[in-house]
């Protein structure tokens, strides 16, 4: 087998609103925009990930955009970003989702040769590399409408033995949390079609089901709430003469979501406190590696400063005072919510002692 690699990504929602993140009136300049635009951005990192790292071809698993109407912008920024990778010779192959249908509006544009779009039925395509070389055989078929309860996993079947085989498919294995059970399977139906790697879409964490055979989602390209925290991206997938697979996770998000717990204990004073936290968030910025950051962060634990911080307006006024001070960054951090969950100074040997310990404010 000749040696080959593929970028395995899913869920693009190119275009996808963002609503109650930006409603306050201190939101740093720009922040809307920066929302608005991060699906698309997500999807250049996308692009320049696959024209850099110079795959063989380019597998999309569903919901490339965001709703059934396709709007129109979205539409040609998908298609310039593949028209990029034909140029370089580089194949494209996409599925359609629950969120991206096939009776969805869909714009008269003129698409690349090596953009390859799955129909209503499955169908088996010839991946092959840049000088020509066929790769692999990948199989793939898309929702006819959004409430696809089909089982789509049985329909696929390994075609032939000598090239690797891979399955494209949207769908939700084993009633997966928090999705609609769109296209429902079991890792037993998609182990009966003897692929070598499942490339699926829908569920927006990344999450490895399986090895042998490997059956994957790699999560959505751009986090689009406070749910989707931490690094989001794809898939780049390395096959060897043997057809051993191996898998390294590249962040493509524009904006990174996160949470954050910052400690109280043994923080005495307004001032003191202010430095800590500005101390974990410049530790968080540094993590999402020069990209936006929005986040919520909570005060945890117990310390002197329990009683200021129940006062009224305490915790607005300290995280009006927070927006402040990181107002101006680029990229911008943005925090959308301080909260506090902190608790009184107790007296541990009192309390042992069985003498009436009150809380220390």
């Amino acid at each position: 087998m000749q040696p080959f690699s593929f970028i395995h990504a899913a869920d693009l929602h190119i275009d996808s609103p963002f609503r109650g993140v930006t409603e306050a009136e201190s939101a740093p300049a720009g922040l809307a925009e920066a929302l608005y635009s991060s699906t698309f951005g997500a999807f250049d990192h996308l692009i320049e990930t696959t024209l850099e790292r110079e795959p063989d071809f380019l597998l999309i698993a569903g919901d490339v955009y965001d709703g059934q109407d396709r709007s129109l912008r979205a539409q040609l920024r998908l298609r310039d970003g593949l028209a990029q990778l034909d140029e370089s010779g580089v194949s494209s192959f996409i599925v359609h989702g629950n969120h991206d249908p096939l009776d969805s509006h869909v714009s008269a544009l003129d698409w690349p040769e090596r953009a390859h779009f799955f129909g209503r039925k499955l169908e088996t395509l010839s991946a092959t590399g840049r000088d020509g070389a066929t790769l692999a055989a990948v199989s793939g078929i898309s929702y006819r409408s959004r409430e696809e309860s089909r089982n789509l996993a049985r329909e696929f079947s390994r075609q032939g033995t000598e090239l690797h085989q891979i399955g494209l498919l949207h769908c939700n294995v084993e009633g997966s949390a928090g999705h609609e059970n769109y296209a429902p399977c079991t890792l037993a139906d998609l182990r009966a079609a003897d692929l070598d790697y499942w490339a699926l879409g829908h569920v927006h964490t990344r999450n490895i089901l399986s090895e042998a055979p490997w059956v994957v989602y790699p999560g959505n390209t751009q986090g689009r709430s406070i749910r989707e925290q931490g690094p989001r991206g794809c898939y780049l997938v390395q096959v060897d003469e043997a057809g051993r697979a191996t898998l390294e996770f590249v962040a493509l998000d524009a904006v990174r979501w996160a949470e954050l717990d910052v400690a109280v204990d043994d923080v005495e004073t307004i001032d003191a406190l202010e430095r800590h936290l500005r101390e974990a968030i410049d530790g968080l910025a540094d993590e999402a590696e020069d990209r936006a950051v929005v986040c919520r962060v909570r005060l945890i634990g117990r310390g002197a400063l329990h009683g200021e911080l129940r006062r009224e307006q305490a915790i607005e006024q300290l995280q009006e005072r927070l927006r402040e001070r990181l107002a101006g960054r680029d990229p911008f951090v943005w925090v959308q919510r301080l909260s506090a969950a902190t608790q009184p100074v107790v007296d541990l040997e009192e309390r042992r002692s069985g003498r009436i310990c009150w809380p220390r404010y």
